[in-house]
């Protein structure tokens, strides 16, 4: 999955929505860190709570009904994963919740918040370090129009409100 012989391997799948082992383990490790509260050495999570700008749920409405489907209206955990710069350059960071056992890809960052902490979320990534959310979807029992995601980080390793920190 490198771009490269020379480069690092990036610690994400192609699609998160696999079943793979890496992906199997980062999604039990990332339900036991918001279990327990307590962080990992790749899951970043901290106890501050970050408001993250979303973007996109339209995009991904099937994605926000089976999470909604399998979590109701409840705050429910994920991870950012910035996206590699394969899709004419645009940085975008997908916001991505736990359900039916995998990742979903339920919206991204605003781009102006993507493009102030991609670098960082990417240099992150590469380190095998990642960033974990929890996100809520609203307006259930109304039309799809009504349907808006909420998310906020769990982690103090980014200040999604300022500057970078680490």
């Amino acid at each position: 999955m490198s771009n490269s012989a020379s480069s690092p391997e990036i610690p994400i799948p192609k699609s998160l929505s696999s079943t793979s082992d890496f992906v199997r383990d980062l999604l039990n490790e990332t339900l036991n860190v918001f279990g327990t509260k307590n962080p990992t050495s790749r899951i970043a999570f901290s106890t501050d709570i970050q408001f993250l700008d979303v973007r996109g749920e339209r995009r991904h409405m099937k994605q926000l009904k089976t999470v909604a489907g399998e979590h109701g209206s409840v705050w429910v955990p994920g991870l950012l994963f910035p996206k590699p710069d394969s899709d004419g350059g645009r940085r975008s960071v997908e916001i991505n919740l736990i359900a039916d056992g995998k990742f979903q890809c339920v919206g991204y960052l605003r781009t102006r918040v993507s493009n102030r902490h991609y670098a960082t979320l990417r240099r992150h990534l590469e380190a095998g370090v990642y960033v974990p959310i929890i996100g809520k979807v609203v307006g259930l029992g109304k039309s799809d129009d009504d349907i808006e995601l909420m998310a906020f980080a769990k982690t103090d390793l980014i200040d999604f409100v300022g500057n970078s920190k680490k």
